[in-house]
């Protein structure tokens, strides 16, 4: 390999074997209480959330309290993955973002952001192809879900405005102008 580029990243070795029991689900009757053992130096790592919530080290009785989280088992597996593979699967993919998000784990949530965008762009959200209600309906569960000066918020606000403006939609909204007024 002749440059820093073409080396793979160094990765920390992941305890397997220092594990905190995160507990999910159960918000609704859909969605039963699930129990992941997530690696300490792993999590705390990346989430802020899990940086703050469990302590650096297994404390002296060799036993971590569990820690509750309102998510759906469903989401917080999807987000392991990411966390454990750098690997960001399509389905539910905003509301991994949203978990990501909340968390601060913010290399995850990029990841996420990344991928939401190739879907976008590659067959999901063409501008040409698209209904405006898609459009709104992506910004409503982006905005409601995310806090002020959310990266994605911001983003998704320019990505879709852009969209809008390039579609058969702003043509068929400035048609309504020239229609004639009272």
């Amino acid at each position: 390999m002749s440059s820093d580029e073409e080396r793979p990243a160094k990765r920390a070795r992941i305890h397997f074997e220092d594990t905190i029991p995160v507990q999910v689900g159960g918000t609704d009757g859909d969605d039963p209480t699930t129990v992941f053992y997530v690696p300490r130096n792993l999590i705390r790592a990346r989430s802020t959330f899990f940086n703050n919530a469990v302590p650096a080290a297994c404390p002296n009785n060799g036993k971590t309290e569990t820690v509750s989280l309102d998510a759906a088992a469903e989401k917080f597996s999807s987000y392991l993955h990411v966390l454990h593979t750098g690997e960001v699967l399509s389905l539910g993919i905003r509301g991994v973002y949203i978990l990501a998000h909340r968390l601060g784990d913010f290399v995850s949530a990029n990841l996420i952001m990344d991928k939401i965008f190739r879907n976008m762009k590659n067959r999901r959200m063409d501008p040409h192809t698209t209904e405006p209600s898609r459009y709104a309906s992506v910004i409503n569960q982006i905005y409601k879900s995310t806090t002020e000066g959310s990266p994605l918020r911001r983003i998704m606000s320019t990505y879709m405005a852009f969209a809008i403006k390039q579609s058969r939609f702003h043509d068929r909204v400035q048609g309504l102008g020239r229609q004639g007024s009272c």
